[in-house]
């Protein structure tokens, strides 16, 4: 999603402000200075030179991570070197000249956040005003404009904004990766003796958006089915042709009209289109299972033939070109596409399932199980049951380390290209606090070692957390060359989008949406949306105790489908709707407030982070029986020095009749106080609820659907409970019948 609302062709309005505005890491100028609090940057820079005499010279060395500053060398970019001085320095000869310099545009150094500034000679040299003019989002002039947003809180992490700063991370490193048109790589490479030079040009029209492994791309022609090309120029003759990166361009182009709704665009490319879906299906022979004859791909090992991997990915094309056709009006095509898509997720079956392993392997002729096809198989519904998802699941959580997934088809390497459609996968077998737990681990590595730029995210590292990525699989030995700012491993934006907040659009510009939010990771709430050319997609939810609170704002005209916690009642715009077994509601496009139950019954209790306040007060009023006001025993209270007197509240339980004397229950202790019961007027009978010291009044929300086992939970905001209270009845005979006269 990310990628493509970077060059949509038309003016989108911007997201509403808000605290989550502090974590944007996009500078607010694209001129930036040198101890800036921006972090990964990249363009040309300028500085005065105030004092210089005859025999002044400098060099300008660049790097992205601190581990590699060095006044006579840069990180390498340009080419990989075990000794890591390929790049060299860019230098300023002598005689310099008194005032203001600019760095000429074919050295324009495309990331870094470390420069360093070396003298030459024994003289005294001055500098001042040392600035970069920054080159990314050439199209656009400021780069906080964003067009989307996300906002939660992780009481899980020792950084409880990591989610957000995630988020952030990944669109910056996105703008980041989308450069002007003349600003690639010169191929031949050249030596570091003459510097560097990045005045290549890279596509037919620009922006152009690198260092990612799919996206719109732009074909000015094509003749009978044959293969895109895996780079653009003048990377196209040393890099051969992919199956893989053919494939990838294909479902970018679905992306990109979904969201985009570019219907003359898709018009100008879909004959060469078709034949590029042509060539793909051309290499599936008589297994059913595509052949793979042009292996390249993210870097793993054991590419190519009857691999799952690739088939995976065919048939995530096919899925997508069925679904073009029909909004092309080729109704036989998407037929066809649509059929070959179901065939071959048989012959996939077939093939690849160990149902020993509860695993795919990669081909018909090895027992490795990895990590890419695993992923895409539960992400693109190549499974056949919600079991096959889980186990695959748990399968993939076997390759784990403390700094996450160690790819079994490329050893000692955490990819976050990969893992981040593992981080999706986990989300649509239903194992949130699984996908939750990955992202800490990998992104959290990512975003909080001394190693990184902390801002953008890393192409990949080692299993032990060095930069040696892909060293042995043409990186010769070069930590140095790793990206610390590569688009395809910004998957955690797209999926918090998707999966916490919930909010998908289904058809081109979101003229159909869902809403499906994942509430099981035990976040206590989210808020964000993006637009589109028809408007607005926005949607809030919040958790207290087992209740679930939601707004959704679409635009007029739309229509969504929201699935819900759970099934039953739930209060829609005010009105009870009933809510069918598999918990989906149909929305018209507008502003919408959902309240209801949710399956975790009573788990508010449990969380470790909730603590009750002391002076707090908690008053149990009831005509049944004898009720005791109780902490649950796995809550260790953290008592602020001056609670707040706003918390005191006081809890009403609905009315009922009087039952026995305490003292003659055996199941009330003896030295336990009682709560007396006392009577309440006619206006105090009512459905249970909160009221505070101001006189706001929220519901009480019943565990399990009983009142013997009331929870009441008081949240300033949604960053953490700061009250929980359990009201438990003491009498136990009659819970049956408490049940029958409850409220639901």
């Amino acid at each position: 999603m990310l990628f493509y609302f970077l060059l949509l062709p038309v003016a989108l309005a911007l997201a509403p402000g808000g605290p989550w505005d502090v974590f944007n890491y996009a500078p607010k100028s694209k001129t930036v200075y040198a101890r800036d609090v921006y972090k990964s940057v990249g363009g040309l820079v300028s500085l005065n030179f105030d004092k210089v005499d005859n025999m002044s010279s400098v060099s300008l060395a660049f790097t992205e991570s601190p581990a590699y500053v060095n006044p006579l060398a840069s990180d390498d970019s340009a080419y990989p070197t075990p000794d890591m001085n390929y790049d060299g320095v860019f230098t300023i000869p002598a005689p310099l000249s008194k005032g203001h310099w600019t760095q000429p545009s074919y050295s324009l150094r495309g990331g870094f956040r470390y420069l360093t500034i070396a003298s030459h000679s024994n003289t005294t040299l001055e500098l001042s005003n040392v600035s970069c003019a920054i080159s990314f989002m050439p199209h656009v002039d400021d780069l906080r404009a964003y067009t989307g947003y996300f906002y939660t809180s992780d009481p899980a992490f020792h950084d409880p904004d990591f989610l957000t700063k995630v988020w952030y991370a990944g669109a910056y490193t996105v703008q980041t990766n989308t450069v002007p048109l003349d600003t690639g790589r010169q191929f031949p490479f050249l030596y570091a003796a003459t510097g560097w030079f990045n005045n290549g040009t890279i596509g037919v029209a620009g922006p152009i958006l690198v260092d990612v492994q799919y996206g719109p791309v732009i074909w000015p022609s094509q003749s009978p089915p044959s293969a895109l090309p895996q780079a653009g120029p003048p990377l196209t003759l040393y890099r051969p042709d992919s199956d893989i990166y053919h494939a990838w361009n294909l479902i970018g182009t679905h992306n990109y009209y979904l969201y985009s709704g570019d219907h003359d665009w898709l018009s100008t490319v879909w004959t060469n289109y078709t034949r590029a879906v042509a060539f793909l299906e051309g290499k599936v022979d008589s297994t059913g299972l595509m052949n793979v004859t042009s292996p390249r791909d993210w870097g793993r090992i054991g590419g190519g033939g009857y691999n799952a991997e690739g088939n995976a990915i065919l048939y995530k094309v096919l899925l997508t070109a069925s679904d073009l056709a029909n909004y092309m009006g080729d109704e036989f095509l998407s037929a066809v596409w649509g059929a070959n898509a179901t065939a071959l997720k048989a012959k996939y079956n077939e093939a690849f399932w160990v149902e020993s392993a509860g695993m795919y392997r990669d081909n018909s002729t090895t027992t490795l199980y990895p990590q890419d096809a695993n992923s895409f198989a539960v992400l693109y519904n190549l499974t056949l049951s919600d079991d096959q998802k889980v186990a695959v699941s748990e399968g993939l959580e076997k390759n784990w380390n403390d700094l996450g997934p160690v790819v079994p088809e490329l050893p000692d390497t955490i990819s976050p290209f990969i893992s981040g459609f593992e981080l999706q996968a986990h989300f649509e077998a239903g194992q949130d606090n699984r996908a939750l737990d990955l992202l800490r681990r990998e992104w959290g590595y990512m975003l909080y070692t001394n190693l990184s730029v902390q801002s953008t995210l890393l192409e990949g590292f080692t299993a032990n957390g060095s930069l040696g990525y892909q060293s042995s699989r043409g990186y010769n030995y070069d930590p140095s060359y790793t990206s610390h700012a590569h688009g395809w491993s910004s998957g955690p934006t797209s999926a918090l989008t998707f999966y916490i907040l919930g909010l998908t659009v289904t058809s081109p510009r979101g003229a159909t949406w869902s809403v499906n939010p994942h509430i099981n990771g035990g976040l206590p709430g989210a808020e964000g949306g993006f637009e589109t050319s028809l408007g607005w997609f926005g949607v809030k939810w919040v958790l207290q105790a087992n209740q679930f609170f939601m707004e959704i704002n679409t635009p007029e005209g739309t229509d969504g489908l929201v699935k819900l916690p759970r099934v039953g009642s739930v209060v829609v715009d005010e009105v009870a709707v009933d809510v069918g077994a598999n918990g989906e509601i149909m929305l018209n496009g507008g502003k919408h407030t959902l309240i209801g139950g949710t399956d975790r019954s009573c788990k508010c209790v449990e969380e470790k982070n909730a603590s009750p306040i002391a002076g707090s007060k908690i008053v149990i009023r009831s005509n049944k029986s004898i009720y005791r006001v109780k902490t649950h025993p796995n809550i260790v209270a953290n008592t602020p020095a001056e609670p707040s007197s706003s918390l005191e509240a006081e809890l009403k339980l609905p009315v009922e009749e009087a039952e026995a004397d305490p003292a003659e229950d055996p199941d009330v202790p003896v030295e336990d106080p009682a709560i007396e019961p006392e009577a309440l007027t006619p206006d105090e009978i009512a459905d249970p609820v909160l009221e505070d010291k101001s006189g706001q009044k929220r519901p009480i929300y019943y565990g399990r659907n009983k009142p013997t086992h009331a929870v009441a939970l008081i949240e300033p905001d949604i960053v953490g409970a700061v009250l929980v209270a359990v009201a438990l009845a003491l009498d136990n005979e009659d819970d049956a019948a408490a049940t029958e006269k409850s409220p639901d």
